[in-house]
């Protein structure tokens, strides 16, 4: 059963603790302003309600994570490990996921505005009726990404690859390809 969790105990009961493990929690209602979660754990929690401002996880690992009805601004994931995790309803505002992993992510009626992808590798995720607006996937290792009923406007795309795997001569092959305008990324993605 999860317990839920006031965020402002972490602020005042375990302030200064590294690799904290937020696991097994409900975080609902509550405004986060100026938050420093490096090197914290977050594990099958869910997230309700929440602003997120401000704030860093860089580096965290965040893993089997529901982030919904969420508003996300000036918040870095900088180098961050993120594996199915659910953004659904939430508004995403000048947020960095550079350097980071990212597997298994989807994005469900959110809007995205000024995203920051850059080096990041992104596997297995979808973009589902969500609005993209002036998002970076500039040197970005793309794997399996798709998008579905989604607007994309002012997509950056340098020097990102698409992987997939293509069926040859009897047996799936890897094959990496780089992508060279934003007209071949909607093409790979839909």
């Amino acid at each position: 059963m999860k317990e839920v969790y006031k965020l402002n105990n972490f602020y005042t009961l375990e302030n200064n603790q590294k690799n904290y493990c937020f696991e097994d929690k409900i975080i609902m209602d509550q405004i986060v302003r100026q938050q420093d979660f490096s090197g914290c754990v977050f594990c099958r929690v869910d997230i309700s309600n929440c602003s997120f401002l401000d704030t860093t996880f860089k580096p965290s690992s965040i893993e089997l994570v529901t982030f919904k009805n969420c508003i996300f601004k000036n918040v870095s994931f900088i180098k961050a490990d993120l594996d199915n995790v659910l953004f659904k309803n939430c508004k995403l505002n000048n947020i960095r996921f550079s350097l980071s992993c990212l597997i298994d992510l989807k994005f469900i009626d959110c809007k995205l505005n000024d995203v920051d992808f850059m080096n990041a590798d992104l596997s297995d995720i979808i973009f589902n009726s969500s609005q993209l607006n002036n998002i970076s996937f500039e040197g970005a290792s793309l794997d399996n990404v798709k998008a579905k009923n989604s607007s994309f406007h002012n997509i950056r795309v340098d020097k990102a690859e698409i992987y997939k795997l293509v069926y040859q001569e009897g047996q799936f092959v890897g094959n990496r390809t780089l992508i060279k305008d934003s007209a071949s990324f909607f093409k790979e993605i839909s």
